[in-house]
């Protein structure tokens, strides 16, 4: 989905959207999932404290939504903080790396037995 022709977001908080709202830069008000998992909440909070979003997690009432989406508009947009967007090839190197510590102790468990 593209959300470069919005002037602001309002969205659930799964990780691809959000990534997508980051990657934009749009005001958004995030209204995250609360089952079966809190890891909307956590998301949504996390980035509403570092002042990226609006997170409006309990009690969702039309005048709640509206008040927050013209506040995300009328606020200025300052600098986000420096978010990585690039999990993927991080991922990638941490299992690299996880495995070839778990080769070498193989080996040198293999080595200690031969000995």
């Amino acid at each position: 989905m593209s959300y470069i022709a919005a002037d602001a977001v309002v969205a659930m908080g799964g990780y691809k959207t959000t990534c997508e709202i980051l990657s934009v830069g749009k005001p958004a008000v995030v209204v995250p999932r609360i089952k079966p998992s809190r890891e909307q909440c956590i998301r949504a909070e996390n980035l509403a404290n570092l002042g990226v979003l609006a997170a409006i997690q309990n009690d969702l009432t039309l005048d709640i939504l509206l008040r927050s989406l013209l506040q995300q508009l009328q606020t200025p947009q300052i600098s986000q903080p420096k978010i990585n967007l690039n999990g993927l090839p991080k991922i990638n190197q941490y299992i690299s790396t996880l495995l070839a510590k778990k080769e070498r102790d193989y080996t040198n468990s293999k080595l200690k037995i031969q000995n």
